[in-house]
């Protein structure tokens, strides 16, 4: 079968996929434009419309949903979002077919040096203020969208020994919701990896009074709204081609919340 690229829309049409509870119009539209991925960009609304048994009005309303202006502006956006070189193992000499284990090995040895490279990236200065406090901290509350639950889950998981609960939270909460989880934790993490959010965040909480928790922001993205809104910046800007791998930009921010456990169980000098 045709290898599929991993294409901007074709990511975008995945995620909104994901979120179908009901086979209604935008979900035939949305399996067609997937089912047709490969022949980007060169499909015709009528076509899609015609395969998906609706209007070519209801598609271009679809594609809108999506975050397009127009139908012609979904079908061209071709940029790769994610990288297969990491996964191709294309800097070894041999064209010869390889074994499963012989891959394997192949990814291990790879994917070593990236998780060392990755750490060293880390500023330990920062890391170190940030689990400082975390060390004295009664709760957590950790704001993010559904693609970064995982890293607050993760969260949960390493401060469950510790006697520290995580609030977790969806970023499209209400601003009350919002501010009520702020009030009730001592440290909060902001997860925004463009960094877009962020005023939205701020919004959020300009009617609290100065805040007592220790805010945190995690992006690779650093805005310079935030600079003076959050005490601390994770801020992974000097590790942005591996953010073009969905596998290794989760791997790098489970990394980061690993090294912030590490050095609250590190003994102190």
């Amino acid at each position: 079968m045709k290898p599929i690229p991993p294409t901007a829309v074709y990511i975008r049409l995945t995620e909104y996929f994901f979120k179908f509870v009901h086979s209604d119009a935008d979900y035939q539209i949305a399996k067609t434009l997937i089912w047709k991925i490969n022949d980007f960009p060169d499909i015709m609304i009528e076509e899609i419309a015609y395969l998906a048994n609706t209007a070519p009005s209801s598609v271009t309303k679809f594609c809108k949903k999506l975050g397009y202006r127009s139908f012609k502006e979904m079908r061209t956006d071709l940029s790769f979002y994610a990288a297969p070189d990491f996964f191709t193992f294309k800097e070894t000499s041999s064209l010869e077919p390889r074994s499963s284990q012989q891959l394997i090995s192949l990814f291990l040895e790879q994917d070593q040096l990236i998780q060392r490279d990755t750490f060293a990236k880390f500023d330990e200065q920062v890391f170190s203020r940030i689990a400082h406090n975390m060390s004295f901290a009664k709760a957590i509350a950790c704001i993010s969208n559904t693609y970064a639950f995982p890293i607050s889950n993760f969260l949960r998981e390493l401060m469950a020994p510790l006697g520290i609960p995580v609030l977790a939270i969806n970023r499209r909460s209400e601003p009350e919701t919002i501010r009520q989880i702020i009030t009730s934790a001592d440290v909060v993490f902001y997860i925004s990896l463009t960094g877009k959010t962020v005023s939205d965040y701020q919004r959020a909480l300009e009617s609290l009074p100065a805040l007592a928790a220790y805010q945190v922001l995690i992006t690779k993205n650093p805005q310079e709204e935030a600079l003076n809104f959050f005490e601390e910046i994770i801020s992974f800007d000097n590790c942005e081609p591996f953010f073009e791998s969905n596998y290794y930009s989760q791997r790098i921010m489970m990394n980061a919340i690993l090294y912030l456990a590490f050095l609250m169980n590190a003994p102190t000098t």
